[in-house]
């Protein structure tokens, strides 16, 4: 019997590992609407009613016996849910706020970028978009922070801006700024844009 009982957990907990993206999801939405508070204190949901949000979408979602189809189904009907259920109680100036932290906190989040076919916005690109050229002390050396020449039409501030971005990108391996400030610089066709 014990025997059993313990092949009864281990499957319980392989299954229960399998969904562990849709409770990781949850948890990202969870704690992005419970920031709303700070904008609104109007805004306070508790975890008892997220909860219950949460259990009807799994009763009520499609439901599909292919564990990575079913995980799929869930990540986008329990996102959607939430967003249109808690959008309801939002002043209309808030909404694309809600919109851009939930997108922010998935993106940031390796695991669930990739199930939105996206790549993660990096630590180094959350902190400079949240703090700007300020993000580089500590990281970038000065020898790397070289001044580059700000092409006709675009301030200073604006390429070291781009440099810097381009830089921490680099620093951490991701790709996704490489050859901007280059672009941006020599390029005829951003002096058309």
């Amino acid at each position: 019997r014990m025997a059993s009982a313990d092949t009864s957990m281990e499957e319980i907990d392989a299954i229960t590992e399998k969904f562990r993206p849709v409770a990781t999801r949850a948890s990202i939405i969870y704690f992005v609407v419970a920031d709303l508070a700070g904008i609104d204190p109007m805004y306070q949901y508790s975890l008892q009613y997220f909860g219950g949000l949460f259990n009807m979408r799994l009763r009520l979602s499609e439901p599909n016996e292919d564990i990575p189809r079913r995980i799929a189904i869930l990540l986008d009907d329990f996102t959607k849910f939430i967003y249109v259920n808690i959008c309801r109680g939002l002043f209309e100036d808030h909404k694309a706020l809600f919109s851009f932290l939930i997108t922010a906190q998935i993106m940031r989040h390796k695991e669930h970028a990739h199930y939105i076919n996206k790549r993660p916005i990096t630590a180094a690109e959350w902190s400079f978009f949240l703090r700007g050229v300020d993000s580089a002390k500590g990281i970038l050396t000065e020898e790397e922070q070289v001044e580059v020449h700000a092409p006709e039409g675009l301030s200073p501030a604006v390429v070291k801006k781009l440099n810097t971005l381009e830089l921490l990108s680099g620093h951490e391996g991701a790709k996704a700024f490489d050859g901007l400030i280059d672009s941006v610089c020599t390029g005829d066709r951003w002096q058309a844009f």
